[in-house]
C-alpha cells in the first residue's frame, strides 16, 4: 500500500494560521483551524498539483472513499490502491465541506463551491471554471444539483 504523504508547504501554511489565528479569524469569520492536509503531487501552498497548476488551480477535492484532500483524481489514484467513490445528491445537500479554497484554507460546501461563480465565496479568488468539466468524477449529481453543474458545463464549453 502507498503511504500518505501530505505536502509540506500545507504544513507550513497550516502552521503560520494556526499562529496567526487572530488576523485570519478577523478576515474569514468562518475559518476552520487547521487547514486539513492536502496529499497527492502538490507543488505549492495553493494546492496546485503536477496535474493541474494554473494560477486557477487552487481547490482540493474531499474523496468520499477515503475523507481526505487532493488536488485532483490523478493525485488520489497515485496514492490510493481503492477506486473512487462518488459523493451522491443527497450527501452533497448535507452541506458538508467537500472542497477546500487553497487561498484562504477555507472549506466549501458544494452548494458555496458551484454557487460562487468560480470564485471562492469567502476570499473571492478565482477557481479554474473548467473544473466542471470532471464533476461526474467527483460527484454522482441529479435533480436541481444536477441541473446547476449541467449550466456551469455548458457555460465552460461555450467559451472555449
Amino acid at each position: 500500500m502507498t503511504q500518505d504523504i501530505a505536502t509540506p508547504y500545507i504544513t507550513e501554511r497550516a502552521l503560520f494560521a494556526a499562529t496567526s489565528k487572530s488576523t485570519i479569524s478577523s478576515s474569514f469569520p468562518n475559518y476552520t483551524d487547521p487547514m486539513p492536509p492536502v496529499y497527492g503531487q502538490v507543488l505549492d501552498a495553493f494546492t496546485r498539483c503536477s496535474h493541474y497548476h494554473t494560477d486557477l488551480d487552487i481547490v482540493a477535492i474531499r474523496f468520499k472513499c477515503c475523507n481526505k484532500y487532493f488536488p485532483c483524481y490523478q493525485c488520489h489514484d497515485e496514492l490510493r490502491n481503492h477506486h473512487t467513490q462518488r459523493w451522491t445528491t443527497s450527501e452533497l445537500e448535507k452541506d458538508e465541506p467537500v472542497i477546500l479554497c487553497g487561498s484562504c484554507q477555507q472549506q466549501l460546501t458544494f452548494s458555496q463551491y458551484i454557487g460562487g461563480g468560480s470564485r471562492c465565496v469567502y476570499c473571492d479568488a478565482r477557481f479554474n471554471p473548467k473544473c466542471a468539466l470532471h464533476y461526474d468524477l467527483y460527484f454522482d449529481l441529479c435533480g436541481p444539483i444536477g441541473a446547476a453543474v449541467e449550466d456551469c458545463k455548458e457555460a465552460v464549453e461555450e467559451s472555449n
